[in-house]
């Protein structure tokens, strides 16, 4: 498996010694900062599990790995979002499902069923989405899952200097709310992810020559659903938008 699909990594403890646990845990929790092909860990103590959802690709939804040690069995999710209602029943669909989780950590029991675990995920949402957010959201004339959509590129964009998210955000937004001369948003982000390698150093004109409603090159407006799991950070970036006159930016080292 290529570690585009690479989306997590199952941690099982059970009859360890505690400093033995610990030291696990650093470890892998430094690799996770190396790396970023971690995406999903999953710590068990005894029926406990802490799940700690932090930077998850789309793929993973399509995949019946994701939890298979989990909290559930292999498949129940896929499964139970192909056959429930969920994904209607909440405007969502497969490729804005991703924004329906807010990246945390949360405490779960093992042997909790696919439901709970995601009105669980439901109650953080909304929770989440509190009535100032709401606001600057109606405010950019996004709707929440496009905001999400936004944070993902945003984040893609700029994962280590945060500060200047609000700055990109501000940049996607004019693009976005001046479709007559920028008519695509052409963000590399998306590029990277509709040919499934966020490896790419430089986007090429035989990457964005890619048919895919990711292509934001090619397909106008915002792509379908996020490239990532966008962070808290990144979200409040968008909707904390510095306000200029910036169209382009140009690549660092």
């Amino acid at each position: 498996m290529s570690s585009f699909l690479t989306l997590f990594q199952i941690i099982e403890i059970k009859y360890y010694a505690y400093f033995l646990c610990c030291i696990t845990i650093l470890i892998n929790l430094f690799v996770v900062y190396k790396s970023k092909t971690i995406n999903l860990f999953v710590l068990f103590q005894s029926s406990l599990c802490f799940f700690i959802l932090n930077r998850i690709f789309f793929d993973i939804f399509y995949s019946n790995r994701i939890l298979q040690h989990g909290a559930f069995e292999r498949g129940e999710l896929s499964s139970y979002l192909d056959t429930s209602s969920f994904l209607s029943d909440n405007d969502l669909n497969i490729q804005t499902l991703p924004s329906f989780f807010i990246p945390n950590t949360y405490q779960l029991y093992k042997g909790l069923s696919v439901t709970s675990f995601l009105n669980k995920m439901k109650r953080e949402y909304e929770f989440f989405w509190t009535d100032k957010r709401k606001l600057k959201c109606d405010s950019l004339g996004l709707t929440r899952i496009e905001v999400s959509i936004l944070a993902s590129i945003v984040e893609e964009e700029q994962d280590k200097k945060i500060d200047e998210r609000p700055i990109i955000a501000g940049l996607y937004l004019n693009r976005l709310n001046n479709p007559l001369n920028f008519p695509y948003l052409q963000a590399d982000p998306t590029v990277k992810f509709a040919n499934k390698d966020f490896g790419i150093k430089q986007v090429l004109y035989k990457h964005t020559d890619i048919e895919s409603p990711y292509n934001t090159y090619k397909s106008k407006g915002l792509p379908p659903g996020p490239i990532r799991i966008p962070c808290i950070n990144a979200i409040d970036a968008v909707l904390n938008a510095t306000q200029h006159e910036y169209y382009f930016m140009c690549a660092g080292s």
